[in-house]
């Protein structure tokens, strides 16, 4: 389980990777909600992950920096597969 500390670094980042996502090949601007809540959801899943296969590659505290990062860009290129 994180701590709030540790929550709300890993939301930052979600955040900041979802607005770099938006800036990059965001058409609409209706779409900066969904990508943030797929951008959470993917983040969040990476994080899971990489906290149960207790990896230690590319890990600032409790937050899972790599695999958090690999889940959200994983979920918003499904996302935008599915053209979101």
């Amino acid at each position: 389980m994180l701590a709030a500390p540790a929550f709300l670094f890993g939301a930052t980042v979600a955040t900041i990777w979802a607005g770099l996502y938006h800036v990059l090949l965001g058409k609409r601007a209706i779409n900066v909600l969904l990508v943030w809540a797929v951008a959470l959801a993917g983040f969040g899943l990476g994080q899971v992950v990489g906290s149960a296969a207790d990896a230690q590659i590319w890990r600032y505290g409790q937050v899972q920096l790599l695999l958090g990062s690999l889940g959200f860009w994983l979920g918003l290129s499904i996302a935008h597969l599915l053209r979101m």
